[in-house]
């Protein structure tokens, strides 16, 4: 990946969240090992004025209830490998309004009840709606 093509993906990211309504300010957690996507989306927090937390699976799925809670979280970006662990306290995050799947295919998101206030989506699909909301504004 060049600079340019990360700082593409940086712009994608932020605006994508501003397209689902996060507002400045928030606070988002990356709920993930790292890779290039982890980067991208702490430059997109630096840039878009978003608050990150880092969790880790060390710590255990009672400190994810915790941490998310605490933090007031509104976004997460984690792997399918995490969304599981995510999916069984989902009714357990006041806060939380989008989960974003890094190495998720939109296909195979799970469908949530249509009474959740949540949103999951992959992160793809995340850059392709930021790269929307920035053609509008360019």
């Amino acid at each position: 990946m060049t600079y340019g093509e990360a700082s593409t993906s940086r712009s994608t990211i932020g605006s994508g969240l501003i397209y689902h309504g996060i507002p400045q300010g928030s606070s988002i957690k990356l709920y993930f090992i790292n890779r290039p996507e982890w980067i991208i989306v702490d430059h997109a927090c630096s840039a878009y004025s978003y608050v990150y937390v880092l969790l880790y699976d060390t710590l255990g799925p009672d400190a994810v209830e915790f941490i998310v809670n605490h933090a007031s979280l509104q976004v997460i970006f984690c792997v399918p490998q995490t969304l599981s662990i995510l999916l069984s306290f989902v009714s357990k995050f006041p806060s939380v309004r989008l989960i974003v799947v890094v190495g998720g295919v939109d296909e195979n998101m799970p469908p949530l009840q249509s009474t959740n206030r949540i949103e999951v989506i992959s992160f793809s699909k995340l850059q392709s709606e930021g790269q929307k909301t920035l053609q509008l504004f360019n």
